[in-house]
């Protein structure tokens, strides 16, 4: 298997398992624009619509959709501001 076929291979179980995790947990199909940049960051939300990936059906989305995108990038973890402005503590002390 090459890698372009691995890559859609991936990104379409991706897109399957988050289809189906919003189905068995029945969840809301829509969520408020402060829910959504609250779970998947305000920076990838704006990313996602300049790049028209996702689209805005007033000021809600599709659970489904940004689920299946989150799923699908590679980024590993979504950090909060907070936490992505913490300096990192010294492993070795000077002195």
């Amino acid at each position: 298997m090459k890698i372009p076929e691995l890559h859609y291979l991936l990104l379409e179980t991706a897109r399957l398992a988050a289809q189906h995790f919003v189905n068995e947990l029945r969840l809301p199909p829509l969520l408020k624009q402060s829910e959504a940049h609250r779970l998947f960051g305000r920076g990838n939300i704006e990313r996602w619509l300049a790049e028209k990936r996702i689209t805005r059906n007033g000021k809600k989305y599709d659970r489904k959709r940004l689920e299946t995108l989150a799923a699908g990038t590679n980024r590993t973890s979504y950090l909060t501001v907070k936490a992505r402005n913490v300096r990192a503590i010294p492993l070795v002390a000077n002195g």
